[in-house]
């Protein structure tokens, strides 16, 4: 993994495990695009790799929305919700 994509996941998952650790129920994460991702269809490997890093930390996906930025760059809106069990 790039060093790029790995700064993204380690800092989200850092972030879930904290909203962990305050006793949150919600964490929502803003997904950017990559940079280096054409407009072809495919896996975006980022988000994959970000979603599972959140998850790692006792996260569910749980709903999923896309929007653009300024620039009109696609991004995602996650929300996911305490896994428990």
């Amino acid at each position: 993994m790039g060093w790029i994509k790995s700064a993204k996941s380690e800092s989200l998952a850092k972030d879930a495990y904290d909203a962990i650790q305050a006793g949150r129920q919600i964490f929502v994460a803003k997904l950017n695009w990559p940079m280096m991702k054409l407009g072809f269809s495919g896996e975006v490997v980022d988000w994959s790799l970000m979603i599972e890093a959140i998850e790692q930390q006792g996260w569910a996906l749980y709903n999923f929305a896309g929007a653009t930025d300024k620039e009109g760059r696609p991004e995602a809106f996650c929300v996911f919700r305490r896994r428990h069990g």
